[in-house]
């Protein structure tokens, strides 16, 4: 079965995935895939303390892992005590074609949006309002990791950015004590657009380190969960052994 089908299947089943990228040092991401479009996939982003926390989008042809994961039914039933099963879809169209067109859908309804760009620096994103968006490169409007936005919009090329998120608790935090200090964002499509190699340099202020710290192999929610579920098991083993040496 190929990615784009296990992904459709996913969605269908609503069952939760965990996604590895061939990416070096890319985080892994867990969630329920909510639409797969031709380059990307949108998933309902599952946090560590097991509730959901916005939406996550990453590129298709970087996937090489989509499995399911173990205690899917204990993080379906918190999730259910949370209210937050099914997950929803976010707001609006998000288109999943290019990214281009889903950083313009963010931008008309969204203060914040993250990008990543993990090729290149895979434990720092970059959170921002998305300016002018063309077919080949993106203006964001940075708010730093103390909430102060930038004077002046960076420039990304898009064919760099390798994960989008947003809908987070984190981004709407940055926003509310920032504040619109945006006089008017406009979205502009530039059809073929102009290009840029890379993003543009970016002061140190303006990158965030990751909200979680980077998720370990075996330290994934699911993982944490089945642990969890097992430690009974162990305390009952333990007991045996030491009533068997008396």
């Amino acid at each position: 079965m190929d990615v784009h089908a296990r992904l459709r299947r996913a969605r269908e089943k609503h069952q939760l995935l965990r996604i590895e990228r061939v990416i070096p040092r890319a985080d892994p991401v867990e969630g329920y895939v909510l639409d797969v479009g031709t380059e990307w996939v949108l998933l309902a982003t599952l946090d560590p303390a097991l509730v959901l926390d916005g939406f996550t989008a990453v590129r298709i042809a970087d996937i090489s892992v989509a499995g399911k994961q173990t205690a899917r039914a204990f993080i379906r039933r918190a999730l259910e005590l949370h209210g937050e099963w099914p997950p929803s879809s976010p707001a609006g169209e998000i288109p999943l074609d290019h990214p281009g067109e889903l950083l313009a859908a963010l931008g008309a309804g969204r203060p914040l949006v993250t990008i990543h760009v993990e090729r290149d620096v895979p434990d720092v994103c970059y959170i921002g309002s998305p300016g002018k968006v063309g077919r080949r490169k993106l203006h964001l409007r940075e708010v730093s990791y103390r909430a102060k936005w930038d004077e002046e919009t960076s420039k990304w090329s898009l064919a760099d950015l390798t994960r989008i998120e947003f809908g987070r608790r984190y981004e709407q935090a940055l926003f509310d004590i920032a504040g619109d200090g945006l006089t008017a964002v406009t979205l502009e499509q530039f059809p073929g657009g102009t290009g840029l190699s890379r993003g543009a340099p970016v002061d140190s202020r303006r990158r965030h380190r990751r909200f979680h710290q980077p998720v370990q192999d075996d330290d994934t929610p699911a993982r944490r969960a089945r642990r969890s579920l097992r430690r009974p098991e162990r305390r009952v083993q333990g007991v045996r052994a030491r009533l068997g040496r008396l």
